[in-house]
């Protein structure tokens, strides 16, 4: 009987697709957030068995007190974190998109999505969920491949 995985490895293909438009018209844009909501959303529910609910205060405190009080390996913890600081630089994209922040949002985020991906191949692999790892390896390739030929 095949186990159903904690994050659908589906959900990479969205990033893949992003990188492919971001080669083509050579801009970046807020449409990642989708797979980090999804992303977020999947692994705290199915992996740490804790729903959330949004991506504000609330639900960052909550990781919050997630964080302290799990025995979980370092890189569970670490992902945890990175929802923490996802709260709030989602916040600052959407700010940004609609004519508020610094302009600096959308270039941190890209650089967050990456750190991300390297995180979740790491979870992947120790937890040897290799259908995620594959899936996360290949959409950070197609990711770092694509906001290469924006800087160039």
């Amino acid at each position: 009987m095949p186990v159903t995985p904690f994050v659908a490895p589906e959900l990479f293909d969205g990033l893949i697709e992003y990188s492919k438009e971001v080669e083509h018209d050579k801009e970046t844009s807020s449409a990642p957030t989708d797979f980090c909501d999804n992303f977020y959303a999947q692994f705290f529910q199915n992996r740490m068995k804790q729903e959330i609910t949004g991506f504000g205060n609330a639900a960052k405190e909550m990781a919050i007190k997630l964080r302290l009080k799990t025995k979980e390996s370092r890189e569970i913890v670490v992902l945890i974190t990175g929802f923490e600081k996802y709260c709030d630089l989602r916040y600052d994209v959407f700010s940004e998109e609609y004519g508020g922040g610094s302009g600096n949002a959308l270039s941190e985020f890209q650089d967050y999505l990456d750190n991300l991906l390297e995180r979740i191949i790491a979870w992947a692999g120790l937890e040897k969920l290799t259908d995620i790892e594959r899936s996360a390896v290949e959409a950070r390739a197609a990711l770092q491949q694509a906001l290469q030929s924006v800087k160039k």
